[in-house]
């Protein structure tokens, strides 16, 4: 997360949570989830004024905390090679409601928010050589 802020990338405030520090000390709503984790896994939105899931307390690694930030989930995938990146279209990410975020299904993104998408998406991948496929 620091290196998109630094280079002007939209990103949630994000912090490793640390798990002496009391939990009502954060900021809500939050969203709580594996440092090492992949896609919705051991992931939790607490709202404000929750507790620190107990479901999530047998995961062994680090979480990192984030800002929850409404609004539609996409995804844009590139075609890169040495000498330009193509985006693919946009898809919003079909979430569950169940404060989880587990993937269920997409769709082309609306119309009306393809090019931001698109700027977004771009804007990350400036910066980081060497992508190749």
């Amino acid at each position: 997360s620091e290196y998109w802020s630094k280079n002007g990338v939209s990103t949630p405030k994000t912090w490793l949570l640390d798990r002496g520090v009391p939990w009502k000390k954060h900021p809500f709503p939050v969203v709580v989830k594996p440092r090492d984790g992949v896609g919705s896994q051991a992931t939790q939105l607490i709202p404000v004024g929750g507790e620190f899931p107990e479901e999530l307390l047998p995961w062994k690694g680090d979480f990192i905390v984030q800002d929850y930030v409404q609004g539609v989930a996409a995804s844009v995938s590139f075609l890169c090679g040495t000498n330009q990146s193509l985006p693919l279209l946009p898809f919003s990410q079909i979430l569950s409601t169940d404060g989880t975020f587990q993937y269920q299904g997409g769709e082309v993104l609306d119309s009306s928010l393809r090019e931001r998408a698109f700027q977004l998406a771009s804007r990350a991948l400036e910066g980081i050589s060497g992508l190749l496929g």
